[in-house]
């Protein structure tokens, strides 16, 4: 199997273990080659890295990744991480990075997989909260 890590490129694709307060997590992604090269060569040891196309692994095996936006966090596949929460970087072979790329199935917890309310329309005008009653508990 071939890896994808040639000297020219301007990025790497990577698995990074990373070790938190609730334990280790692993990523997939794609590393800026100079970034890579600096942390393998212990030249970055403190500080922030940012991993592009974020992936991850869930509980039943699939791979991940964030593909619509969601209401707390929005959309965004870029994630940053500290350098000093690295275990290890693994470069990925190609196979893997294949894998990463194909279309992802849609997510279980999405309300565009079938529901009826990604359906409806939205309104341009924004949404008018409830008054209190007059002379009634403002509810404070």
């Amino acid at each position: 199997m071939e890896c994808s890590v040639i000297p020219t490129q301007d990025h790497v694709w990577i698995a990074a273990r990373l070790e938190s307060v609730s334990g280790e997590s692993e990523y997939y992604g794609r590393l800026e080659a100079m970034v890579f090269q600096a942390v393998t060569a212990n030249e970055l040891t403190e500080g922030w890295f940012r991993l592009n196309s974020v992936h991850w692994q869930s509980g039943d095996g699939d791979l991940e990744s964030q593909t619509e936006a969601g209401r707390q966090w929005g959309y965004s596949d870029v994630a940053y991480f500290r350098v000093e929460s690295l275990i290890r970087l693994i470069i990925l072979t190609d196979d893997f990075v294949e894998r990463l790329n194909r279309k992802p199935r849609a997510s279980r917890k999405s309300p565009a997989s079938g529901s009826k309310r990604s359906a409806r329309k939205t309104s341009s005008s924004p949404r008018k909260r409830p008054q209190p009653k007059p002379g009634g508990d403002s509810g404070d």
